[in-house]
């Protein structure tokens, strides 16, 4: 009986494999047929023009509540 229902469980992993490898492929296709960005600044360095410095002060993040991964980060980006 063995040897009969190992070549049929092979079977089916290769079919449940070859059924990833389609569904893979028609994401990738879907997203090789999205139709290209354009960029609506025409000249984006001026959108940008920022006065001041940026700060960041003792920043605590972490994708889980009780589990931060950044602890007391603190950053002064100077203007210019």
């Amino acid at each position: 009986m063995r040897n009969l229902g190992q070549p049929i469980g092979q079977t089916a992993q290769i079919a449940g494999m070859l059924q990833g490898m389609v569904a893979a492929a028609d994401r990738v296709f879907e997203f090789l047929e999205e139709e290209e960005e354009h960029e609506t600044a025409e000249d984006p360095s001026t959108t940008l023009d920022h006065t001041g410095d940026i700060v960041f002060d003792n920043i605590v993040f972490g994708y889980e509540k009780n589990s931060p991964v950044i602890r007391g980060f603190s950053l002064r980006a100077v203007a210019g």
